[in-house]
């Protein structure tokens, strides 16, 4: 899952968005993708 915004921020909370939507047995995924390079950025 891939997703653009006007920020780092937008990008990832639409990418997470994105993934909620999907849903399969044993689904899991990673929720801290691009925490640090947000975390750098402000």
């Amino acid at each position: 899952v891939c997703a653009c915004g006007t920020s780092l921020k937008e990008a990832r909370d639409k990418a997470y968005m994105a993934v909620e939507r999907i849903k399969f047995e044993g689904m899991h995924y990673r929720r801290d993708i691009g925490a640090r390079a947000l975390r750098l950025s402000f």
